[in-house]
């Protein structure tokens, strides 16, 4: 498979990941309550199924991320010379630092839970 076609997928599955969390995000802080208030079933399904699908879909957004980032590397480097200059190594390195950052509340998160 060609590169190009493997970003074009990686982009309509960020797209879709992306979608889908917005519309659960949003259904469950604005549509579904919280507590032992109203209903806490939407479309048949329950605010904790609904968290479940949110977070499958989280998953799938950071692996497209991953994925993503690794295809467009050296586009990556060379926007970032382009318009940081000698400091486009500290951009880069303060972009990544994140990453590890965010794997290991994404552990911590399931594990407690």
């Amino acid at each position: 498979m060609k590169k190009i076609q493997l970003k074009f997928i990686t982009i309509t599955v960020l797209f879709s990941s992306f979608s889908t969390l917005l519309f659960t995000g949003l259904l469950m802080w604005l549509v579904i309550p919280t507590g032992q208030t109203g209903n806490p079933y939407f479309l048949g399904l329950h605010r904790h199924s609904w968290g479940d699908i949110h977070l499958f879909f989280s998953v799938i957004f950071a692996l497209g991320t991953f994925i993503h980032i690794y295809l467009s590397w050296n586009q990556t480097i060379m926007m970032a010379k382009k318009y940081f200059g000698d400091h486009s190594k500290y951009f880069i390195a303060m972009g990544l630092s994140f990453l590890p950052l965010t794997i290991i509340a994404w552990l911590f998160k399931l594990i407690t839970d």
